[in-house]
């Protein structure tokens, strides 16, 4: 059996995502039938850049011609953020299961949309959340399920972005498109601190509050303004000549001005989420912080002891606080997304073959975007908002 796949937006991430399948494309299990991009210059770029080039895939301007032309197993979405909901419902209403790019929505309206398509959709939903797909995620939820830490008193999360200049440098600057960086980035921290007490008793998030700041990349720089064109593009502490010549950092993530008036995004955000039980958890993310003092970690506080990972280093250790013993557990996880990209894309083919519930459905994708939703909205409204979807 060779599973037709169709992909819907086909940029860096699904090309990335999609190279991540070459176990069953290797033995003819999975093929790229299709691809839907108005752009295809752009999507046929990234796939060979990504050595997954395919002479027989058939691309389409749109995807209405590619739902309704090709006979698919599957749809990939991977387009920008504000029409991942659109195509997201085409999908489900053709009864095609689905691999959806977060965060699902970025507003209400398409929420309620998402929400209520979701409701009828006749074929499982499998939505990217690989944080929750990595090996060390997984451990570190069945170590809280098997009672180790005991009655959890909170959760801690932190995320310093070390590549944080992309979200100033390039498209992802605009947030009419992403919806801000609690959509674009938090959905994914916000779904892992969920998955870790997903399912454990009276851990529902109810309330959510939210601030955010712009300390650094602001300024009085023209709105438009390219490095490339910019007298001070050679001493400029974040321009792209200073980037890649006196930093040494060959990757370029965009060249538009990091100090104009229309850089758009925080530099930092943080939030507090109230569960139904009445324990909290902190969440702060930022965005300047770079090399290593990169962090994505979570800390998760009990009676008996507490537990503590971090992404980055692969290291998990559990404090034992009555015996004062320390675990320490280290885990080598290769391929993207510290291994949670494969473990999605072995979720969605089992998924297709099997009818396995993945390891983040549809219900996580809305719980995550609505948290997100609402913790925007708290930084605009500077009040506590309840975790709920709109009228």
């Amino acid at each position: 059996m060779t599973i037709r796949v169709g992909i819907i937006g086909c940029g860096n991430r699904l090309s990335d995502v999609w190279r991540t399948t070459a176990p069953w494309r290797s033995d003819d299990t999975m093929k790229l039938a299709a691809v839907a991009d108005p752009d295809r210059a752009y999507a046929e770029n990234h796939l060979k850049a990504k050595g997954v080039w395919d002479d027989e895939t058939r691309f389409y301007e749109t995807a209405e011609e590619m739902l309704e032309k090709e006979e698919l197993d599957a749809v990939m979405i991977g387009t920008r953020c504000n029409l991942h909901t659109k195509y997201a419902v085409q999908v489900m209403e053709k009864g095609l299961p689905l691999f959806l790019e977060k965060p699902v929505s970025t507003t209400d309206e398409e929420l309620n949309e998402l929400r209520a398509a979701a409701a009828k959709r006749k074929a499982p939903v499998l939505v990217s959340f690989p944080l929750r797909a990595a090996n060390i995620a997984r451990e570190a939820r069945a170590i809280i399920e098997a009672g180790v830490l005991g009655e959890i008193s909170t959760i801690q999360c932190i995320n310093n972005v070390a590549y944080g200049r992309v979200y100033y440098k390039r498209w992802s600057r605009d947030d009419s498109i992403t919806g801000g960086l609690w959509l674009q980035k938090a959905t994914h921290d916000l779904d892992a601190i969920l998955y870790l007490v997903e399912g454990l008793p009276g851990f529902k998030p109810v309330e959510i509050c939210a601030m955010e700041s712009k300390a650094i990349f602001k300024g009085d720089k023209p709105a438009g303004l390219h490095c490339s064109e910019c007298p001070e593009r050679r001493t400029c502490p974040d321009s792209i000549w200073v980037i890649n010549n006196k930093y040494g950092e060959a990757t370029a993530p965009g060249d538009a001005c990091s100090f104009a008036v229309d850089t758009g995004n925080h530099d930092t955000g943080s939030a507090l989420i109230r569960f139904e039980n009445g324990v909290h958890a902190s969440y702060s993310q930022n965005f300047v912080a770079r090399k290593d003092a990169a962090l994505r970690m979570l800390r998760v506080i009990g009676f008996k002891a507490t537990l503590e990972f971090d992404f980055h280093s692969g290291d998990l250790k559990i404090f034992h606080h009555q015996r004062g013993e320390t675990e320490v557990h280290h885990f080598t996880a290769g391929g993207g997304h510290y291994g949670g990209d494969f473990n999605l894309m072995d979720d969605f083919y089992k998924m297709i073959t099997e009818g396995t519930e993945p390891c983040a459905g549809i219900d996580a994708g809305l719980t995550s975007a609505l948290c997100c939703l609402r913790a925007r909205q708290s930084c605009e409204e500077k009040v506590f908002r309840a975790v709920e979807y709109a009228e």
